[in-house]
Formats: structure tokens, sequence, C-alpha cells
């Protein structure tokens, strides 16, 4: 059986998720000595958490990261190699947080993804984060980033905006136009919109009619 789960270290190193990178390590080292691991089978983990960076570092993205992966050495102890090893994977993992927040085509097409399917009712951030291979933080950050606002916030007023419009535009009943914004409830739809424009929905209605005549 893998000591590692390959696939997801590599994957949180290019998600720039250096929380579940760490885990990782240190879950596999405690399950390792928990389970009573001889000196070869800890030189076993630490080549295979050695080749999965060296996957890493052959995409040609992270050519400008200059580092030099160890080899065990048996005069040293095990454990502080496998801490510098740890370090290194985290210091690329970082590398790769970096180039993502870096990359503003990656993101606008995020930032224009959300615009395009907020109305989803599964519309959250480990949705965005895994159709677009990034962690969640990521996805925070990024929004954060682009738009002045946290990714609830962000959500919460396209939704708005788009009730507004709805109310404005449409004959459509209040809680059609509550269910086609995915709001869990026209109550919450109510108290939603007031705090945001100040009035109830129907008070806007009753507003955009009298304008009107």
């Amino acid at each position: 059986r893998s000591l590692i789960n390959i696939d997801e270290f590599m994957s949180s190193i290019l998600k720039g998720d250096s929380f579940t990178v760490e885990k990782i390590f240190k879950t596999s080292i405690n399950n390792l000595i928990e389970n009573g691991g001889t000196y070869n089978s800890m030189c076993h983990l630490f080549y295979a958490f050695r080749s999965a960076l060296i996957i890493i570092l052959f995409d040609k993205r992270y050519s400008d990261f200059n580092i030099e992966l160890p080899l065990l050495n048996d005069s040293l102890p095990i454990e502080a190699q496998f801490d510098t090893l740890c370090e290194l994977s985290i210091k690329l993992t970082l590398f790769s947080e970096e180039m993502i927040n870096s990359n503003s085509d990656f993101n606008k097409e995020i930032i224009e993804y959300i615009e395009n399917n907020y109305c989803d009712s599964n519309m959250y951030t480990g949705l965005v984060a895994d159709k677009f291979g990034i962690s969640t933080k990521q996805v925070y950050r990024i929004v954060r980033k682009c738009t002045g606002m946290g990714f609830t916030d962000y959500i919460n007023k396209l939704r708005m905006e788009r009730a507004q419009r709805l109310l404005k535009e449409s004959d459509s009943p209040i809680k059609n136009i509550s269910e086609e914004c995915r709001f869990c409830s026209t109550n919450t739809f109510y108290k939603a919109f007031k705090k945001y424009y100040g009035m109830s929905p129907s008070k806007y209605v009753e507003l955009i009619h009298k304008q009107n005549v």
C-alpha cells in the first residue's frame, strides 16, 4: 500500500495549499512511526515525497524556482531531513500560490465564471476551486483581490443586482424572483433585499410603478 497519496500531495502543491501539504507530511510520517516503520520504510517515504517534487519541478512553469532536492544522508538524523524536505515542499507550494495570484488572465477567468454561474444553487468556493484546480483559500483571495469583497458578499451582490433588475423589468411575482435568484426562502430574500437597498422588494416595486405612471 502506498505510504502517501501522491496525487493529493502534488495537487495540493499546484493549488498553493500549504496547509494540506504540511498535513500530508506530518500524517504520513506519524502513521509510519505508529505502525512500527523500519528505517527502510522511512527511506521509501522520503524518496516518494522527493520523486513527487521532481515531477513538479519538470514543469516549465517552475523553471525559475531554483532548489536542490537533498538525498538522504545516513550521517544525519532522518527526522531533520524530513523537516528539510517538508520546508522545500512548502516553499514550492508558496511559489505556486504566488503564480496563481499574479496571473491576471486566470483571475479574470475565475471572476467571469462566478458572474456567469452565481445563480447556481451549488455556487460555493469548493465548486470554483475544483473547477480551476486551486484551493478554496486561493478562491477567497482572488475574489477579494479582483472585487474588493469576500466570496459570499460578492455572490450576494450579484444576486441582489439581478433581483433588482427583475423586479424593475419583469412582472414576475416576488416569490418567483426570490427562487430564480436562489434565495432559500422569500423571507430571507425580503430581509437581504431590505438590508441591501434600504426597502423591501414590494416597496421597491411600488416605487417603480409610481415612477412609471
